[in-house]
């Protein structure tokens, strides 16, 4: 789902993935595939909104 979502933002160019085995990377490959709904895009984003940048 992670994935899924980022690719959804308008500002992702790439994304990297990290895969230990087929199984990981194909889940990660089908990611691609998947659209969220904009409901749940919207509830991620106000989580995440409620603690932006938390990297110094």
């Amino acid at each position: 789902m992670a994935i899924a979502f980022i690719l959804q933002k308008s500002f992702t160019t790439s994304v990297i993935i990290g895969a230990t085995d087929e199984e990981q990377l194909t889940e990660n490959i089908g990611a691609a595939n998947c659209t969220l709904p904009d409901s749940l895009m919207k509830k991620i984003d106000e989580i995440d909104q409620r603690w932006p940048s938390p990297t110094p």
